[in-house]
């Protein structure tokens, strides 16, 4: 039986750490993350003594953002799940946003049933509750869930109403923001390019506005991948020379490798390959490959084997565009996995043999039937048709 004295020791400490989290700038979560053991041990403590429950919450909640931004979501999750489901029962505000960051964390986690049930839960919490800022919150997450599921229709309609909701709030705050960012991406996907613009740059001058930095730098990732649908790259170069100047400040390696990415994928397009493998090889750090990042990793595997192919690095570029493959199927993105396969068709072609890149072709298309309203998923399904037809000429 813990003593008044050491209770009292930890109740402090929670509280000191909630103070301290509650800051979610860049510089704040780079020193964070120098007592991120210390904070994690507190929080351990805390699960095990109810009377400090509703306190070990609120810091389980405010460390959300240095959790994300570092990656170090497996560790918290199971956190974050006895936070939503136990510690926070009688306060129904709290349990929602816990509720809302575990779901969030699924996502990042590629676990999107899960990230939708929970994010249900929350909505139906906050329906209840009264409070329309929190379940508009909710619809912002499950517009989220349902465009990384490719459920677009779903998607978008989720989005729009969390925006009506802020509008309605008249909150210019992060949700604002976030949730242009989302629609923009639900744009982008269904290839109208135009509207994806309009929406993406809404959100960008709300991040400008807000000094949100690491928003801003995702956003304007973004909307290189626009100038890069519409074939403008000197645009998107443009959009990465105007992020580069922030690359040093955000706390999160993972963004910049982002950007590495990005440019990578412009040099790419441009037939710069050299440039585009560089670049490629600078984004797949030790960081990267150690982290839960799965669809990123699999997406610089796959951008890798791509400019390799293309120089006819055959061996290395069947390696990487295998484990690109592998790692999509643990992402459990179907459509993403069609692309490396049809990739890795595109290779066996390469080599002479036939049958084998006909066989990776059919599989690619295969998936690529599920996913109509995709834009990238029937440009390559036309693609890979194209090439199927020619390997049986051949």
């Amino acid at each position: 039986m813990p003593t008044p004295q050491f209770l009292q020791s930890l109740q402090t400490g929670l509280r000191y750490w909630q103070a301290q989290t509650e800051d979610n700038s860049d510089e704040a979560i780079r020193r964070l993350d120098a007592e991120r053991q210390n904070i994690y041990r507190l929080v351990q403590y805390g699960q095990r003594v109810p009377e400090l429950w509703p306190d070990t919450a609120v810091l389980a909640l405010n460390t959300f953002y240095l959790v994300e931004r570092r990656g170090y979501w497996p560790e918290w999750i199971p956190v974050l799940e006895q936070a939503a489901n136990e510690w926070a029962q009688d306060d129904v505000r709290l349990k929602i946003q816990l509720l809302h960051r575990l779901g969030y964390l699924y996502q990042a986690a590629r676990q999107l049933p899960q990230a939708v049930a929970v994010h249900v839960q929350a909505e139906q919490m906050a329906q209840i509750f009264g409070d329309a800022h929190l379940l508009s919150q909710s619809r912002f997450y499950l517009c989220a869930d349902h465009r990384h599921l490719r459920q677009y229709d779903s998607a978008e309609a989720y989005g729009l109403q969390a925006l009506a909701g802020f509008e309605q709030q008249q909150a210019r705050d992060k949700w604002y923001a976030g949730i242009w960012n989302e629609l923009g991406l639900i744009a982008y996907h269904r290839g109208d390019l135009t509207l994806a613009r309009q929406r993406l740059e809404t959100a960008v001058a709300h991040y400008r506005q807000l000094g949100r930095t690491t928003d801003l730098l995702r956003t304007l990732n973004n909307l290189i991948g626009v100038a890069r649908a519409e074939k403008r790259y000197d645009l998107a170069l443009d959009y990465y020379e105007g992020a580069a100047p922030y690359f040093e400040v955000v706390s999160s390696e993972f963004d910049r490798i982002m950007f590495e990415v990005a440019l990578g994928g412009t040099m790419f397009e441009l037939g710069r390959y050299p440039e585009a493998e560089a670049a490629f090889r600078r984004a797949n750090t030790p960081y990267l490959q150690r982290s839960p990042h799965i669809h990123q990793r699999a997406l610089v595997w796959q951008c890798l084997g791509n400019a390799l192919l293309k120089q006819d690095q055959l061996a290395e570029s069947g390696v990487c565009l295998q484990e690109s493959a592998r790692l999509w199927a643990v992402a459990s993105d179907d459509l993403m996995l069609a692309n490396t396969l049809g990739t890795l068709g595109e290779l066996y072609g390469a080599k002479g043999e036939g049958e084998t890149a006909v066989s990776y072709l059919d599989q690619a298309i295969g998936y690529l039937e599920k996913y109509p309203d995709d834009a990238m998923a029937v440009r390559l399904r036309a693609e890979f048709t194209a090439l199927k037809q020619e390997q049986r000429r051949t």
